[in-house]
């Protein structure tokens, strides 16, 4: 398995699993910060509506059936949820290319470890803890997923020189 250390020089990444509301945050979030960014879900179908594709495009993220069309040699890291089989076609797939397979709480590592990050995590008063917090200001920006991921913009204090990440996990 190849190792992923950092997001850096990396341009795009396919979400296998990607209308998952961790998966389709995460997604959106990458979007939003220049990557090029696929998915596919085994819940897109062509003769059906899916309001969560339909948000996922209008952010400019492609959405592929989950049977390897949205993977090519392009791709450089597939990003899978652990509801992701390791049978999956879109998984043989990214083995027989040598993309590196990484999961969600990995690539969440990889994002947060140059910023300052406050996270809020479990069952219940993610929503509130966060619409309370000092961080519910102008500076921040929602973003647009059923998830709530905020990406707070620079501040322009000193100790505050780096991006800050606000997040909510749901469990």
């Amino acid at each position: 398995m190849i190792a992923v250390a950092s997001l850096q020089g990396i341009e795009k990444l396919h979400f296998i699993g990607v209308a998952g509301t961790g998966m389709s945050a995460i997604a959106q979030y990458l979007s939003e910060a220049g990557k090029t960014i696929t998915g596919s879900d085994r819940y897109f179908h062509p003769s059906e509506k899916n309001e969560t594709q339909e948000k996922l495009v209008a952010e400019g993220i492609q959405c592929y059936l989950q049977d390897g069309s949205g993977i090519d040699e392009l791709t450089q890291v597939i990003v899978i949820s652990t509801a992701i089989e390791e049978s999956n076609v879109e998984i043989q797939k990214a083995r027989s290319l040598s993309i590196p397979i990484i999961k969600r709480a990995e690539l969440l590592s990889l994002i947060v470890q140059d910023k300052r990050t406050i996270a809020i995590g479990g069952t219940s008063g993610k929503s509130t803890s966060l619409l309370t917090s000092p961080f519910n200001t102008p500076f921040c920006k929602p973003s647009q997923s059923s998830s709530i991921f905020r990406k707070c913009l620079p501040l322009g204090s000193k100790s505050f020189s780096k991006r800050i990440l606000c997040l909510c996990l749901r469990f």
